[in-house]
């Protein structure tokens, strides 16, 4: 269930960015759960075109903006559909936290701005399997061309679901 609702959250970005738009915004806040555990959007507060220039430079607006969900180049006013792939890594640590913070152990926003400036990724979530975390390296690749498109990440957790309903279909099976 957990890497369908992943699956659908993938599908609804990669939706928002088919439209040219650029989310800025993604975290655990703004998702929402249907009764029947559907994953939506919401937040879209700061969802815009990529060249916004409410964006750009050293804008009121990024004054806004959630610092510790934030790619580096964002800093810079630098905005793309991987700056999105950044904060879904994020969501995906406060997922495997069961809903810790990144650099919780930072408070000052100067701090964490300095630690996401310089790339440093949150560590390994308790509950992470080793390629989760993996896919979540990638998601925090130094360079944003190098980071996974929706696409990719939608195929990657479509095969995990995969995987479990395999593994959970069998399960039990003492028949033989």
């Amino acid at each position: 269930m957990l890497f369908k609702i992943i699956w659908e959250i993938c599908d609804g970005i990669s939706y928002i960015h088919s439209r040219n738009l650029i989310h800025r915004d993604i975290a655990a806040r703004n998702v929402l759960l249907t009764t029947g555990l559907r994953a939506k959007i919401s937040g879209f507060g700061f969802c815009s075109d990529p060249d916004d220039p409410k964006f750009m430079g050293n804008s009121l607006a990024l004054r806004y903006l959630p610092v510790r969900w934030l790619a580096p180049e964002c800093f810079q006013g630098k905005f793309s559909s991987k700056s999105d792939t950044w904060s879904f890594g994020v969501l995906l640590y406060e997922i495997f936290t069961l809903g810790e913070a990144p650099y919780e152990d930072l408070q000052k926003p100067e701090e964490i701005v300095e630690c996401v400036r310089h790339s440093r990724i949150p560590a390994h979530p308790k509950h992470a399997s080793r390629k989760t975390y993996n896919i979540m390296q990638q998601c925090f690749h130094r360079f944003p061309e190098r980071r996974p498109a929706f696409a990719h990440l939608m195929d990657v957790f479509q095969s995990e679901m995969e995987a479990v309903f395999i593994n959970v279909a069998f399960e039990g099976d003492d028949d033989n």
